[in-house]
């Protein structure tokens, strides 16, 4: 398994410690809002990620902490640099974290007219 915190450092090209506890909790959330859309309509939900999502799991980290400050923001422009970010942390990952959910579907609702 990979040492999450040290992969996104060195991506970061962050030496010091400095980060590390605001970086502790965007890992912890941003693995919970991966499982979340894996185990939606699982008959049994996921409690770790599937290792294969590591590089997901990085990918949401990083746009995560590099959106801190511009939050709720769509686009943002500093110095002559543009950057427009995506609706969802999780957009271009759905195929992919799709094919880990509930093939069957789980639950499903019935309307009865």
């Amino acid at each position: 398994m990979v040492d999450m915190l040290s992969s996104v450092k060195r991506f970061l090209g962050l030496n010091d410690t400095d980060q590390d506890e605001l970086l502790k909790e965007i890992i912890q959330e941003s693995s919970e809002r991966i499982l979340d859309y894996i185990n939606q309509g699982r008959a049994t939900p996921l409690s770790v990620l599937p290792e294969r999502t590591n590089y997901i799991l990085r990918d949401v980290i990083l746009k995560r902490y590099n959106r801190i400050s511009s939050e709720g923001a769509s686009s943002d422009r500093e110095e002559g640099k543009a950057v427009t970010w995506e609706s969802s942390y999780l957009a271009e990952y759905e195929g992919v974290l799709s094919q880990y959910r509930d093939p069957k579907g789980g639950r499903g609702v019935a309307m009865f007219i």
